[in-house]
């Protein structure tokens, strides 16, 4: 097992040395997402202000017909909120758009052989939550739910969902290190019992069974998948495993509130929103759930940003979605679409009860998985 471990270290020393300054800076803001927060803004910030900078990633970013639709997204966000002088949502919607910008400098400068490596800076730099988390189970007690360093527990149940699934394509690309990914793959199934992040054990199982079937292991998809539903059977008759789960009614209910209160907030702008946060400024009046957003990625959106900004985002997802559509079809990148795809699809799935990518280390690490999809060269890993 040292063995292994002093091979990986020294494997990711020889890969680190051949990186680009640019691709250095995206290196360490990408380990920065799995230390608090504040560490994570400062990180992204010098990375969006070194790719300003930097004259050749520049031109890349602003010269990429593809950006439109974020560029003009990022415009809507500023300015609406500054209509309703709600300068706390314009703060927010400035950290949205920094958090864009960073995805498209890490965009301008993917490969396939960077890919990976950031993949499993990804998985490594996991460790770091995992022992934050495990520290404050010990001090803080059994029913308090882990947050890992980041803002709440939910987020880090939702970075420990992308990492597990970033670990299971990385075991199936690059098995020479299995031990190593299993590992990793084993400490955030833990960091979702630490943090209790019931949406996660859906959008995890889910989100594997999609790569594996997307990856062309249809055999091992079925299998994987009788496993899963055995491990929910167990989780849902064996009390205590899920400490959580007798309140699931509660929650419901409590989803219910905040949903109907998000489509009151809908109907009134339905147009252009009201800006990021929209949802904890006008819970009050319609007697609604106290919370910051609407717990579903499909009416927070539009609550914030209205038909028009969910619209010029969808383009950009169309895009995107076009771009696998076309890489699947030629046989290019194939697991890197799947673990795409396979992300997506969880968060998909998770955003059915919350919308925690809505977050700058969530985001962030969403964001640079589906980087993916924009990859033009064949490098080797």
């Amino acid at each position: 097992m040292s063995n292994i471990n002093y091979s990986l270290i020294n494997g990711v020393k020889t890969k680190l040395s051949s990186c680009t300054k640019q691709q250095l800076v995206i290196v360490f803001a990408t380990a920065s997402i799995f230390m608090p927060f504040l560490i994570t803004c400062v990180m992204l910030t010098v990375a969006v202000v070194w790719a300003m900078i930097d004259m050749d990633t520049r031109k890349k970013v602003f010269t990429d017909k593809s950006n439109l639709p974020i560029y003009l997204f990022s415009v809507l966000i500023l300015i609406v909120p500054l209509f309703y002088e709600r300068y706390i949502s314009a703060l927010a919607g400035f950290g949205f758009v920094v958090t864009l910008l960073f995805s498209l400098f890490v965009k301008s400068i993917m490969d396939k052989s960077f890919f990976n490596k950031i993949m499993d800076v990804c998985c490594a730099s996991s460790a770091i939550c995992f022992i934050y988390s495990a520290v404050q189970k010990l001090a803080l007690g059994t029913s308090f739910r882990a947050t890992g360093g980041l803002l709440n527990a939910n987020y880090y149940g939702t970075i420990c969902e992308i990492v597990i699934i970033i670990a299971v394509y990385r075991l199936i690309t690059n098995p020479k290190y299995k031990r190593f990914y299993i590992s990793i793959i084993a400490i955030n199934i833990v960091g979702i019992f630490l943090c209790d992040c019931q949406s996660a054990w859906i959008a995890v199982m889910l989100g594997v069974i999609s790569l594996i079937f997307f990856s062309g292991h249809k055999k091992s998809g079925f299998i994987f998948l009788i496993i899963c539903i055995f491990l929910i059977i167990i989780g849902i008759f064996t009390p205590g495993l899920l400490p959580r789960l007798d309140a699931m009614p509660q929650t419901f209910s409590t989803r219910m509130n905040i949903w109907a209160t998000a489509i009151q907030g809908i109907k009134a702008h339905w147009l252009f929103g009201q800006g990021t946060l929209t949802y904890l400024f006008i819970y009050k009046l319609y007697d609604g759930y106290k919370t910051y957003h609407a717990h579903s990625l499909y009416l927070d959106p539009i609550l914030n940003f209205g038909i028009v900004g969910v619209s010029i985002m969808l383009s950009y997802v169309a895009i995107m979605f076009r771009r696998v559509y076309l890489n699947r079809k030629r046989g290019l990148n194939k697991d890197i679409m799947a673990v795409v795809l396979a992300v997506v699809f969880a968060i998909c799935v998770h955003g059915i009860t919350d919308i925690t990518v809505l977050w700058v280390q969530t985001g962030m690490l969403f964001l640079i998985v589906i980087s993916g999809v924009f990859i033009k060269s064949e490098n080797n890993c």
